[in-house]
């Protein structure tokens, strides 16, 4: 069966909305992503490594602030963000931004109520970044709070292979990372 996007009203508007803005919206839409989500959602990862907070979300775009933090890996000292820490940070941003999606109602026709699933697979090591593309315009200091936000771009779906297609931006996209992430709805041993 040949890949398809999911086409969906919903979906489209959404996304279309994001474009057509584009940057987030943090209007009175923008709501506060639930402790619950957030708890969930990055449970792989111990409270040492969870540099971000103030996690709003409106229709397809989630928006963080970066904590100021230090390298904890470097003989020396590095203030500005690396590919290291951006690939923490997108893995953590676009977890979250998937199970805002499918908690979301205007996506509901795209995800069949799959949250239980998502967190289930994404526990067990089964939901995976299958392409992460970055690129650096300017270095960005890590001693400063900065935003950080990810938006999708389309949703595509095989059979019971999901893919989301999108894009982080830090500190007005002088940082992005263009990402998909693939949830495989059939379970497989790995």
């Amino acid at each position: 069966m040949p890949m398809h996007m999911i086409t969906t009203n919903a979906v489209s508007t959404a996304i279309a909305r994001n474009k057509a803005a584009g940057s987030f919206n943090t209007g009175a839409e923008a709501t506060a992503v639930p402790t619950y989500l957030l708890e969930e959602c990055l449970s792989l990862y111990p409270q040492d490594y969870r540099y971000l907070e103030c996690f709003r979300y409106n229709s397809g775009m989630l928006v963080a602030t970066i904590l100021p933090h230090e390298i904890d890996y470097s003989a020396i000292k590095v203030e500005y963000y690396t590919a290291s820490q951006i690939v923490l940070l997108t893995s953590q941003m676009g977890y979250i931004l998937g199970g805002c999606i499918l908690s979301d109602p205007l996506f509901s026709e795209a995800t069949f109520d799959m949250y239980p699933l998502y967190l289930d697979l994404l526990r067990s090591g089964q939901l995976y970044y299958s392409q992460l593309q970055m690129k650096f315009r300017r270095k960005i200091s890590n001693s400063l709070p900065n935003e950080v936000s990810i938006r999708v771009k389309r949703i595509v779906r095989r059979d019971s292979l999901y893919l989301m297609f999108s894009r982080l931006s830090i500190a007005q996209e002088n940082v992005f990372v263009d990402v998909t992430l693939a949830m495989n709805t059939r379970r497989t041993a790995l």
